[in-house]
């Protein structure tokens, strides 16, 4: 049986722990990774090791706490091909995918260095600012981006002089795993990073409960968001939350539709649908819908569902069978209501995929305000194109949502364009790139129901995972 906590240095489990076994999700048939997770007992061990060892990494110098974590970056380079394949192996997106994703990793983790080298004291005339660590941080991470989203958390806190605790996600656990004998092999002082791999609904609030927790970093559902909020509630722990959107994309009669298409296409099916800023609704100018839905079904009918390490593939599998059939009743559901199935729209039979979780990749039309799916995230190989009048009436719909997450506009008309992007209701908003694109210097954080707090990302990680003190001098 794997251990699959790292708790003081130490790879353990609970004996008590519900046992689990994970497998391909290109073929459910192989058993991957199989442990016991986590239970509260572990929790409370995790919160005092981290908490024990805290008054020992604050006090360490700030050059020699950002040598460990180049020294982690400098592990992540040297085994990126071992971890882009575990990734795949584990959630079934593309290799080149998670390639990406390591290469994502390596590109902000230096950022932050580099910027936490430099910004942690502000001169203000005689006077200064100094970003100071707050204590033990609760990093709960989701299972999409299983090394890109613990990297983006665990980097700056680490760095301010906080100690860590990771919450990674139960769908991943060989991921973390794999990457916390990465840092295992950094040498970080113990209790200083710990990793617990179980239930969020029985570890957060018993970890909350410990009133030992300085700050909560959390990425992942709306509800499970606003839970975790609720557990929180009087206590006076530093909260961010990056959750749920249904990202909306607005093409204009004017846009260049070759590149809208060439952008819609790899943004709603990469990784299988499964990215928190991938786009999930398409309006689209009446004038060039009919013209833009027969070039979407010609470029979406070309992808090649596969598993993720044959470089034929195009598309991967769902991560789970639960998340195949939530995508399924989703469709259903749609077509019951009235949508039209315009391409695609059940799981992958074929003989040479049957075991995996794979899903036709979809596209939706006839959607109706009074739609489950006009508005709610499916998180799968599902998109959905609605014919509206013109920009604003395509304005009205997006902020109408209760998500305001990512959102990008296709058009050459710059005024018109900058327009659109100031009345939106988005945390991210873009002029002729994707959902998901993103720079490492600039914040991540939706608005409404898809964030809470302050941002992740950019000079605001530094901002989230410290406190400030004021030094005045005469």
């Amino acid at each position: 049986m794997n251990k699959s906590n790292f708790i003081n240095n130490k790879w353990c489990h609970s004996p008590t722990g519900k046992p689990f076994q994970k497998v391909n999700p290109a073929n459910s048939k192989v058993i991957i990774f199989s442990s016991l997770y986590a239970n509260a007992d572990l929790s409370f061990e995790a919160v005092e090791a981290a908490n024990k060892s805290w008054a020992m990494w604050k006090n360490i110098k700030l050059n020699e706490r950002i040598e460990y974590l180049y020294r982690l970056i400098r592990l992540l380079d040297k085994n990126r091909t071992q971890l882009a394949e575990i990734i795949t192996l584990e959630n079934g997106k593309l290799f080149n995918e998670s390639l990406q994703e390591i290469s994502a990793s390596i590109l902000e983790g230096n950022y932050q260095l580099e910027f936490l080298t430099n910004n942690l004291i502000e001169k203000v005339g005689d006077h200064e600012i100094r970003y100071e660590p707050t204590g033990s941080s609760l990093l709960i991470t989701p299972w999409n981006f299983p090394i890109a989203t613990i990297l983006r958390k665990l980097i700056p806190t680490l760095a301010l002089g906080n100690t860590a605790i990771v919450k990674a996600s139960e769908n991943t656990p060989l991921t973390s795993v794999t990457l916390f004998k990465i840092i295992e092999e950094v040498g970080f002082p113990p209790g200083v990073v710990n990793l617990l791999n179980g239930f969020g609904s029985e570890l957060i609030p018993q970890i909350i409960k410990s009133n030992k927790i300085a700050t909560i970093s959390f990425t992942g559902s709306t509800k499970n968001g606003k839970k975790i909020f609720r557990n929180i509630g009087g206590k006076l722990i530093k909260y961010q939350a990056e959750m749920g959107g249904n990202n909306t994309v607005l093409i204009l009669n004017d846009s260049n539709l070759d590149l809208a298409i060439s952008s819609v296409v790899s943004n709603s099916f990469a990784c299988c649908g499964q990215w928190c800023t991938g786009t999930g609704r398409i309006l689209v100018e009446e004038k060039i819908f009919t013209t833009f839905k027969k070039k979407l079904i010609s470029a979406v009918n070309n992808l090649n569902p596969g598993n993720g390490m044959d470089k034929k593939s195009t598309i991967g599998p769902l991560i789970s069978e639960s998340q195949l059939l939530k995508t399924n009743s989703a469709v259903k559901l749609a077509k019951k209501n009235g949508a039209e199935i315009i391409l695609g729209g059940k799981r992958i039979n074929s003989e040479d995929l049957k075991y995996g979780y794979f899903y036709e990749p979809t596209i939706l039309s006839n959607i109706k305000d009074n739609m489950q799916i006009f508005d709610e995230e499916i998180f799968g190989p599902v998109i959905s194109i609605i014919k509206v009048k013109n920009a604003k009436d395509g304005i009205n719909i997006l902020n109408k949502s209760r998500y305001g997450l990512s959102f990008s506009v296709y058009g050459k008309n710059r005024k018109i364009l900058e327009e659109i992007v100031t009345k939106v209701e988005t945390g991210l908003s873009h002029i002729n790139l994707p959902t998901t694109y993103r720079d490492v210097a600039l914040p991540l954080l939706g608005w409404k129901d898809s964030g809470y707090g302050i941002a992740e990302s950019g000079r605001f990680a530094r901002d989230f995972f410290s406190r400030t003190k004021a030094i005045y001098r005469n």
